[in-house]
């Protein structure tokens, strides 16, 4: 599997740790990481590999505040599956950095 662009790694991380979101909680989180279009272009991206399910949901009628519908996302089990190579990845690439010597 090629390695995941630093965007799409954040997006999967953070749907690992949280579970289901939708996109504006995602961007919310993750803005200040990878700025305000990254993270919807990272979402797109991260969908159109299989690696979330998106969902639409439309606010209930009558309830309080109402707002705009939300697409939410999921981690697949192939996302899953992305977040724990690329982590595995950078476990491995940091261990084989060379260390500092000390004086």
């Amino acid at each position: 599997m090629a390695e995941l662009p630093r965007t799409q790694y954040a997006v999967l991380a953070l749907l690992s740790e949280r579970g289901r979101m939708h996109a504006y909680e995602i961007k919310q989180v993750l803005k200040a990481v990878l700025g305000h279009s990254s993270v919807y272009a990272a979402l797109s991206a991260v969908q159109a590999k299989g690696f979330v399910d998106a969902e639409w949901s439309l606010p209930r009628e009558g309830s309080e505040g109402g707002g705009p519908p939300r697409k939410y996302f999921e981690l697949t089990t192939n996302g899953r599956e992305a977040v724990r190579r690329a982590a595995a990845a950078e476990r491995s690439a940091s261990s084989r950095r060379p260390r500092p010597a000390r004086e």
